[in-house]
């Protein structure tokens, strides 16, 4: 046991220097360049590090998953250096970044063997640090709770007509990824949402817009996610989160370093904090979930997570424009 106990010590003393000189080298260049999501636990994330690694300074830039990823690939198109790290909740751009060669390999950060092997790209180029619950966000001024709904099914039911609201999977990542969930549903697909387009649902174009105009009570119910829910009830909104009986989509966001990161001792030392046990405290504290321990579907056995592996470029666009058709008729329009 004093051998074993030992060992644990001089790991643990290895870890330590390894990260005090990660950091003394970091704050050589003193600052990362975040592109991030637009929800609320990027800024409180970046205060976070900043406070325990004063000499620092994090730029966040933050923008919805699709425009961000855009953004990431014209600056490398283009070759303009801008992002040190780059965080989508788009997650399956990430294969296809990682074969442009465009992400770093990130499996010698100090961290990295902590994390659970699902939760994590087993070639080194991404990993998850946030894991997000998809929710039926309900106005609970307008919807008392003998009424709400139970289920993504029964939102294309005449009772909810003109009443749900949905993020357009054209220009939101969580219009896309529900898309992803509901045609690999048994019980609901493609035709789900063409039901939805009949009975009334309007498109938005970003879960920020869905999500304030059930709070404000435009409409009764919205296809949203626990983070955008939760910062709107911090504020006094009269929303709650549902979690449907028919499953329970989860999305994550992901980090990944930019392969030619203009600061990038300073954006492995923050993608390393990230998916620490120091970083998941911030993410936990808010009252949201860290990856860590057993997979989610072990957790919840109604849990759907998208393979990102098995998707390309091609397909991708495929499926959007299936998508766009059965929310929007042939023509497209709203």
């Amino acid at each position: 046991m004093k051998l074993v106990s030992m060992r644990a010590a001089v790991l643990r003393a290895l870890l330590l220097s390894v990260l005090a000189a990660a950091a003394a080298r970091a704050d050589d260049e003193g600052v990362v360049v975040w592109y991030a999501g637009t929800h609320a636990l990027h800024p409180a994330m970046a205060a976070a590090f900043m406070a325990a690694h004063p000499k620092t300074r994090v730029e966040l830039v933050q923008l919805g998953g699709p425009a961000l990823t855009a953004r990431f690939t014209a600056d490398q198109e283009r070759g303009v250096q801008a992002a040190d790290v780059f965080s989508s909740g788009l997650t399956e751009c990430y294969p296809g970044l990682r074969r442009r060669g465009w992400l770093a390999d990130l499996r010698g950060l100090p961290h990295w063997g902590g994390l659970p092997a699902w939760a994590k790209d087993p070639r080194g180029a991404y990993a998850f640090f946030h894991v997000i619950r998809h929710c039926i966000a309900v106005n609970t001024d307008l919807v008392p709770p003998q009424r709400r709904p139970r289920s993504y099914a029964e939102l294309s039911e005449p009772r909810w007509k003109n009443q749900v609201a949905l993020v357009d999977p054209d220009t939101g990542g969580t219009g896309l990824y529900l898309a992803r969930f509901a045609a690999a549903h048994r019980g609901l697909g493609l035709g789900w949402l063409a039901r939805l387009r009949a009975n009334g649902a309007r498109l938005f174009f970003q879960s920020g817009q869905l999500t304030e105009a059930v709070a404000s009570g435009r409409r009764a119910v919205g296809l949203d996610r626990d983070v955008e829910v939760a910062e709107a009830r911090r504020a006094g909104a009269p929303i709650e989160c549902v979690f449907a009986s028919d499953g329970l989509p989860l999305q994550f966001t992901v980090v990944a370093v930019n392969s030619r990161a203009p600061h990038p001792k300073t954006a492995r030392l923050f993608a390393d904090w990230l998916i620490s046990a120091e970083g998941s405290k911030v993410v936990t504290q808010a009252g949201f979930l860290a990856p860590r321990g057993r997979r989610p579907q072990a957790i919840w056995p109604k849990a759907w997570v998208l393979d990102v592996e098995s998707l390309d470029d091609a397909e991708t666009k495929a499926f959007a424009g299936r998508v766009s058709r059965e929310l929007k008729g042939p023509s497209g329009g709203r």
